[in-house]
């Protein structure tokens, strides 16, 4: 024997579990309530009619991603008690977001019809959510899409208060815009609502 040095023991190598997921970047918008209202506009002897056009939708997105997170492993007879193990995950991300649209067409004493640009608005209809999930090939339920079920639960809940609530946002929108434009230019207003 020769008085050279043992070579080192190195510990094992943990398994690192190759990612089945694949990146999702998903975006929708959703229509949630629309309504027309008409209008009578009245300025000295002159008269025209309007439409103004309202909706209120959802834009939502979702965002995964394959990620690898350290865990303890439990001891084993082969290595150290609690090597440090990467375990392949899914890191799944949504966001939606509430906005009101409103397009306004004039209607002239001659007949001919202009509209403006369309505005749009966001309204305080927003929310977020994240979880981790197991990266497999077939999620079942568990999904990181449009689709996603936490995704879905807000927006179902968020839905119904905004369709229960559309009429005041329409008037909310019309009373800080329409109405203050209105009202400076001299001109008086009479509002049907469909």
């Amino acid at each position: 024997m020769t008085g050279a040095e043992p070579p080192a023991i190195r510990a094992p190598q943990p398994d690192i579990v190759a990612p089945t997921r694949s990146r999702v970047d998903q975006t929708s918008v959703v229509n949630i309530a629309n309504a027309d209202w008409s209008l009578r506009l009245r300025a000295q002897s002159r008269s025209e009619t309007a439409i103004v056009r309202y909706q209120i939708f959802f834009k939502l997105a979702v965002s995964g991603r394959p990620q690898m997170t350290p865990v303890s492993r439990p001891p084993n007879s082969e290595g150290p008690a609690a090597a440090a193990a990467p375990v392949a995950s899914y890191a799944c991300t949504w966001t939606y977001a509430a906005y009101v649209e409103r397009d306004v067409c004039f209607t002239s004493i001659s007949g001919l019809v202009g509209c403006t640009e369309a505005s749009v608005t966001p309204i305080s209809w927003s929310g977020s959510g994240a979880q981790v999930m197991e990266l497999v090939a077939d999620p079942g339920d568990d999904t990181c899409d449009l689709e996603n079920r936490g995704l879905k639960q807000a927006t179902d809940a968020a839905t119904a208060q905004l369709k229960a609530k559309a009429q005041e946002v329409y008037q909310k929108t019309f009373d800080e815009t329409l109405r203050q434009t209105f009202r400076a230019s001299g001109v008086s207003v009479v509002v049907r609502r469909h």
